[in-house]
């Protein structure tokens, strides 16, 4: 809930500061990305770098990418939707895991032209930090070739790995009552592959 307040709040004041918002045609941001109604639902297009014109992922296609176990436990909770206003759009899935004391959630956005890091998501991906603590770490890294962020407390057992995968998908990877090591174990185990 918290994560689509700020979004809203996000994509508004994007909206505000970088373009007029005309009510008599379709909202088209500088990535060429157009929010338009068709059939009653969401549908945003933008054009990629090659030229290409490319539709956010729909979220079903997101939720498949999460399995029914991670690491042994079983799904609670499996989610999906997909929203755009004011010409910035993302579809997301999230599956939440858990056994006794062990919990996984996992999220998978995709952000489309508005780029996850253009959209507050990911800002984390702009800069470089390495800080060790008594009770845990932060890291930028990189995970196959891709920027990651990875934040670990000893004390509490929990941490989250996020990586921006294609530089579109933001996968978050959260845990508690698990090994620091069983957050990369998790994000290896999703079928992240079949993502266009």
């Amino acid at each position: 809930m918290n994560r689509i307040f700020f979004l809203s709040l996000v994509m508004f004041n994007l909206c505000l500061g970088s373009f007029s918002c005309g009510q008599d045609k379709p909202a088209t941001t500088d990535a060429g990305a157009t929010v338009t109604d068709k059939d009653n639902g969401v549908n945003l297009t933008y054009t990629d770098e090659d030229g290409k014109t490319q539709s956010l992922v729909d979220f079903r296609i997101l939720k498949a990418i999460l399995p029914p176990r991670l690491l042994g436990l079983e799904r609670m909770s499996h989610t999906g939707e997909k929203s755009a206003a004011f010409g910035f759009g993302m579809s997301q899935a999230e599956a939440r895991y858990g056994e006794g004391a062990k919990i996984l959630k996992v999220q998978v956005v995709d952000g489309g032209s508005s780029g996850i890091a253009n959209l507050g998501l990911a800002a984390w991906s702009q800069i470089e930090l390495d800080k060790e603590t008594a009770d845990g770490y932060e890291r930028t890294t990189e995970i196959d070739g891709f920027k990651a962020f990875e934040k670990w407390n000893k004390k509490t057992g929990s941490g989250e790995l996020l990586w921006l995968y294609k530089n579109r998908f933001l996968i978050t990877v959260q845990g508690a009552g698990i090994a620091a090591d069983d957050l990369r174990k998790a994000l290896h185990r999703l079928d992240y592959k079949d993502l266009p």
